[in-house]
């Protein structure tokens, strides 16, 4: 009888439970696929996003490769606008892009055999550009097989505002890794200067240096000088406002 007893409790119990489960079910929000893959496109190739990456400054989101392609089209990142809602990004316009994790999880749940597809064509964008002589920031090949080293100069920057200029540091010539990127090059300042990177600022040839720009990226798009390669260095006025 007290066996009868307890079944009978654990019966109902579990179809509390089950009722709970079909009450939650029935007031779920149902989502169709087909408009949520709509938001899922990029603007520039109209397929689904591929590396989902988004521009700080307006969240317009883009496929990688295609954001990347759009700066880097002419050889000279010239565009400094977004494609779509076209805001200015300055002289910096890498330095604008945030890679978006929720959109890429949603991909990858939605489209898991993607992976495999994404990791071939990331390969193909990187060689395609690496023989175009414009290898991209991050590309692992170009890392290995291209690391020669290059003497720059560094000089203080000559300013009318006393508040941008900063002292002489020795040595005042370095040998580096082309590879070498420039906020590496902000730190090293830092610790001669004593003060911190996010203040200095690197100029080559009158233009201010992104810090995700590499030495060879600098090559590329700007040319070194044979004779002597001049880099410049002055201090950012933050504001505080």
């Amino acid at each position: 009888m007290e066996d009868k007893q307890k079944k009978f409790q654990n019966d109902k119990k579990e179809e509390k439970e089950e009722n709970k489960y079909n009450e939650l079910y029935t007031s779920a929000v149902k989502i169709d696929k087909k408009k949520l893959i709509s938001l899922l496109k990029c603007p520039i190739c109209n397929g689904i996003f591929r590396t989902p990456t988004t521009i700080n400054e307006c969240m317009h989101t883009f496929c990688k490769s295609c954001i990347y392609k759009w700066f880097y089209d002419t050889g000279n990142p010239v565009k400094d606008t977004c494609p779509v809602c076209e805001i200015k990004l300055g002289g910096r316009p890498l330095d604008s892009l945030i890679f978006d994790s929720s959109l890429a999880g949603l991909v990858d749940i939605l489209f898991p055999e993607f992976e495999e597809i994404d990791k071939e064509n990331q390969k193909k964008m990187y060689d395609a550009f690496r023989e175009n002589k414009e290898p991209l920031p991050g590309d692992e090949e170009e890392t290995k097989i291209h690391k020669p080293s290059v003497k720059i100069y560094l000089l203080p920057l000559e300013s009318k505002d006393s508040q941008l200029c900063l002292p002489k540091i020795e040595p005042k010539s370095l040998l580096l890794q082309k590879n070498m990127d420039i906020d590496t090059l902000k730190k090293f300042l830092s610790g001669k200067l004593k003060i911190q990177s996010e203040e200095i600022n690197i100029i080559y040839k009158g233009q201010e240096m992104p810090s995700n720009y590499t030495l060879d990226d600098i090559d590329r798009l700007y040319g070194f000088d044979q004779d002597q390669i001049i880099f410049y260095y002055g201090k950012i006025v933050l504001n505080k406002n």
